[in-house]
């Protein structure tokens, strides 16, 4: 009976032990689920700063364009009057050589007299005339130069109008996003279940954008935008380790190339640079079954090694296309993870 009895325990051991291991693998296979689930709110906010980041770039490149533009006619403006005070400073140079000579003339004249006198005044009276008529011409340009100079102004101050306008636009246009993050933000905050303490750091980010850009403050703003997308791309790794890597590295590459629109030091980019390293290897690391990705990614890391020796040769240009390069190729990594 005892024997009969070990032998119906054993059998229910047996037969307990896949049911335990199979709930173990459902558990685990449920928790995989729920990190990989994104919620829609976080994901809102997401696109929604990458909107403003966009449209920030686009509008400080286009000002950057109009910077350069004025510097450049400024330059022209100072040569032109160089020249022009030149020229003045030759002519009045002229003049008095002229008047020398005339005096001598006088001179000349008075001592032969008589008939020679009398055709010196004749001549006297034809040289009057035809100073007067230069004299009238010279007016007369004078006066076309004026006017010309005034319709030149008042374009001038047409077109600074229209672009103070364009300007106000586009900060109200972005100011407006802003608003609308800020919605996006409350809308996701009030349903995570991050940490508060956590969440206040983050939103404490979107605060300062808010006031910067309220500030109009181009780069500035831009820049903290960035900061803002550096920290939702460290919350992203709460939900899915890949996005959250791809959304690091892509905000570091900005980072770098908004520090040398800053006109920040080497050291800082570098550093910068170091840590990009770093995060393209974890991602290689996080895709190192998918073959089609480890190649893609090879891509990234040669990428990153071009644009560090851009940084140590300071070449500002390079580093934008380099950096924009390396944004492409981990967007084209795929949204699927």
């Amino acid at each position: 009976m005892k024997l009969k009895a070990k032998l119906i325990l054993v059998f229910v051991i047996i037969s307990i032990i896949p049911l335990v291991g199979c709930s173990k693998q459902k558990s685990k296979s449920k928790a995989k689920a729920k990190k990989d689930q994104v919620p829609t709110s976080f994901v809102s906010v997401v696109v929604t700063t990458e909107q403003v980041i966009n449209d920030l770039e686009k509008f400080y490149l286009q000002k950057r364009k109009e910077w350069k533009q004025q510097a450049q006619q400024k330059k022209n403006k100072a040569k032109n009057k160089e020249k022009i005070i030149e020229k003045t400073e030759i002519k009045s140079k002229e003049q008095e050589q002229g008047k020398e000579k005339n005096k001598q003339k006088k001179k000349g004249g008075k001592e032969q007299g008589g008939q020679k006198g009398k055709k010196q005044s004749k001549g006297k009276k034809e040289s009057n005339q035809q100073n007067n008529k230069k004299s009238k011409q010279k007016s007369s340009e004078q006066t076309k130069i004026k006017i010309t100079e005034k319709i030149k102004v008042q374009d001038k101050k047409k077109e600074k109008k229209k672009s103070k306008n364009k300007d106000s636009k586009q900060w109200e246009e972005i100011t407006n996003q802003i608003k609308e993050l800020h919605d996006k933000w409350n809308s996701y905050e009030s349903k995570s279940s991050v940490a508060s303490e956590k969440l206040n750091q983050i939103e404490e980010k979107l605060n300062q954008l808010t006031e910067i850009a309220n500030q109009k403050k181009l780069l500035g703003a831009l820049w903290q935008a960035n900061q803002f997308s550096l920290n939702l791309a460290n919350l992203y790794e709460k939900y899915n380790d890949k996005k959250g890597l791809k959304q690091q590295i892509v905000s570091n590459t900005r980072q770098i190339i908004y520090l040398t629109w800053l006109g920040n030091d080497k050291a800082e980019k570098l550093s910068n640079i170091e840590q990009l390293q770093e995060l393209v290897s974890d991602l290689k690391l996080k895709n190192r079954k998918d073959k089609k990705k480890k190649e893609k990614l090879k891509g990234i890391e040669e990428a990153v090694k071009d644009l560090k020796i851009a940084i140590n040769k300071g070449r500002k240009e390079v580093i934008k296309v380099k950096g924009n390069l390396i944004i492409d190729k981990v967007k084209k990594l795929g949204a699927k993870e």
